[in-house]
């Protein structure tokens, strides 16, 4: 928002856009109007940037006033902004996406969708939870609807504003179950080992990737099984090189690192053309070991952690996947300290958290979302590396009054944008829903080129306040819930989550 002429000034709700470039002076937007694009860069885009952010902010702050009120003109010509300033005489309504909630005596109040948080006064949160908005001091009154937790009453949707994000389109192209491992918590351990994909479906795949690829960048994940194994050579060599002057194709390895340096020759002849591995290591030592066992029954620390630096000392980025439960939950501080000490390149690596989850069984209950948070944040403070947690509750938290209007993605995961290409040459729009008929969209050779996805939990938790926290919760996760009768909702988890997350960052929230 901004202050302009003393009127202050925000993005009109159904102007959609998207940023590119993330230095500061190579900023640009582009605009969509009308199914027309407009690109704005230079003064323009430092200006387009303010009224789009939820802070408020004068014209001076970002451009000079002479040159600001050109562009402004041209943004009001254009009718992208709208005056905000005034609140009386609008029939007003809390947003679907507010929550209120109280910690150690002090009021707040958040709105999932819009991605902020503030602290209010005890009679303004009274006053909201009795509906009783107009009786809310204007000055305050006027604060809450500009950052979005009150609106004005109307029929269109406040998801309007999620946006399909601009992705790559992501392939899973799985050669085999075969693994060189037995982890204790794998998924895929009934899966039909010993089959391997044919030459012909192999080359209908290699197909139809090509034409994934038309016009759009693809990302093949080389996924398994093990990827790696010494027999996938020739399959990996075939795919590998076919793409090799295609720019829109790029490659990622999700292995469990135990071949990686046997293939280091592979990965050299195309190294602009990775954008990392996967590895996953689950702890120290002691307890990574008893969890990922070689088929000889033996540990593979050791061999894991001199892959993950042979990679970084070749210059590759490597994402450490580290699967988490009650098992390995209390020594993940030990082995980042390990990590700090043993990597020498931080900044090609991330440490990557997921939650250890037996989806077929929803009896299993994994480990809830607040202490995934309380982990994040102390990985975070003692980690030397990027860490992430792939959790929508968390990367939510983390966006609060930092990101602008409105970068809210429309999903739970990527599925929309998912091709899993088992060896069979069947196509899922899931990772881990290989076999599942609700989740197989086609075939390599009569598949779809675009992947939907069953939105029948979202059109259920579509209006609950938490939605953009959870979407509707994993929809793997959902359909086998179903099959039991059960109904999975996040509701208490995030409010603990909340509540945790205001406790840690009390003295960064505004009031």
């Amino acid at each position: 928002m901004i202050i302009y002429n003393g009127r202050v000034f925000d993005l009109v709700d159904n102007i959609k856009f998207i940023k590119a470039g993330k230095r500061k002076k190579w900023i640009k937007y582009y605009v969509f109007d009308n199914k027309r694009v407009f690109p704005i860069k230079g003064a323009a885009a430092n200006l387009f940037e303010a009224i789009i952010h939820f802070d408020l902010f004068k014209t001076e702050d970002t451009i000079p006033k002479k040159i600001a009120i050109k562009h402004f003109d041209r943004f009001l010509e254009s009718k992208w902004i709208k005056e905000i300033n005034e609140t009386k005489d609008k029939t007003l309504s809390l947003s679907c996406f507010a929550f209120l909630t109280i910690v150690n005596g002090k009021y707040y109040i958040m709105n999932f969708l819009y991605r902020t948080i503030d602290r209010i006064t005890k009679e303004a949160y009274d006053l909201i939870i009795k509906n009783q908005l107009d009786k809310i001091p204007s000055n305050e009154l006027f604060y809450l609807y500009a950052r979005r937790y009150i609106r004005e009453k109307c029929d269109s949707d406040e998801l309007d504003v999620l946006q399909k994000p601009v992705n790559s389109k992501l392939v899973y192209l799985i050669f085999s179950y075969d693994c060189n491992m037995k982890c204790t918590y794998c998924y895929e351990r009934n899966k039909d080992r010993g089959s391997q994909i044919s030459k012909e479906t192999l080359e209908s795949s290699i197909k139809f990737i090509d034409s994934l690829s038309l016009g759009s960048s693809v990302v093949i994940n080389f996924y398994g099984g093990e990827p790696l194994l010494n027999n996938n050579r020739d399959k990996l060599f075939s795919v590998i090189n076919h793409f090799k002057k295609n720019n829109n194709v790029y490659y990622r390895f999700i292995s469990n690192g135990l071949n990686v340096k046997e293939y280091i020759d592979l990965f050299d002849s195309v190294k602009d053309k990775i954008i990392g591995f996967v590895i996953t290591l689950d702890g120290i030592r002691d307890i990574h070991d008893k969890r990922r066992i070689t088929n000889s029954l033996n540990g593979s620390f050791v061999n894991v952690i001199e892959s993950i630096c042979f990679l970084n000392e070749h210059d590759y980025k490597v994402s450490i996947r580290i699967n988490i439960d009650n098992e390995n939950l209390a020594c993940q501080e030990e082995l980042i300290k390990y990590l700090n000490k043993t990597i020498k390149k931080k900044k090609n690596v991330k440490l990557e958290y997921h939650r250890v989850e037996n989806k077929p069984d929803p009896s299993y209950d994994p480990i809830d979302y607040r202490e995934c948070y309380k982990l994040y944040k102390k990985a975070k403070r003692i980690s030397k590396f990027n860490v992430v947690f792939n959790l929508p509750i968390i990367n939510m938290l983390e966006s609060l009054n930092k990101n602008i209007y409105p970068i809210v993605k429309d999903a739970y995961c990527a599925m929309n944008s998912n091709y899993v290409i088992d060896y069979d040459g069947n196509i899922y729009s899931c990772n881990e829903a290989m076999g599942i008929n609700d989740f197989k969209v086609g075939s390599v050779e009569n598949a779809e080129r675009t992947v939907k996805r069953s939105n029948k939990e979202n059109h259920e938790c579509r209006m609950c306040n938490f939605y953009t926290a959870c979407y509707g919760g994993c929809p793997l996760d959902n359909y086998y819930a179903s099959q039991y009768n059960v109904k999975k909702c996040y509701k208490k988890q995030i409010e603990d989550t909340v509540r945790e997350y205001i406790s840690i960052n009390k003295n960064k929230i505004s009031f």
